[in-house]
């Protein structure tokens, strides 16, 4: 990533079903407010980001809301987790996570965990 550069384009998404079944059989499990997230490094030298939104947290528009600003919390501060992970957030209520303030608390205490953290390696 280029300094100052704060795009968030297809390559820095996980999209394909196969990325998330790798995270879900592989990755580190870890927690933060509302946050689950789910991390595997990866060889491509910048993170990655996709995001499980359940119908639990709200209808289509709050499930959307809780996305673009889960989104725009990681555009803004990848610079704060460890550079070659896929990372998928599961989000677990939509009060927190649709506040743009209370998530990003959220997803900086979790990019703290991550990158502190030796589980960084698959489980076996």
């Amino acid at each position: 990533m280029i300094a100052g550069d704060h795009t968030f384009t297809k390559a820095d998404r996980l999209l394909g079903r196969r990325d998330f079944l790798r995270l879900e059989k592989s990755g580190a499990r870890f927690r933060e407010g509302e946050l689950r997230a789910t991390m595997l490094p990866n060889e491509l030298g910048r993170p990655r980001l996709g995001l499980a939104v359940s119908k639990r947290v709200g209808n289509a528009v709050a499930r959307n809301r809780v996305k673009r600003v889960l989104r725009e919390v990681f555009r803004l501060h990848r610079d704060r987790l460890p550079s070659s992970i896929d990372l998928v957030l599961f989000p677990t209520g939509g009060e927190r996570c649709s506040h743009y303030g209370l998530a990003r608390e959220d997803f900086l205490r979790l990019a703290t965990k991550l990158g502190r953290t030796n589980r960084a390696s698959p489980r076996p």
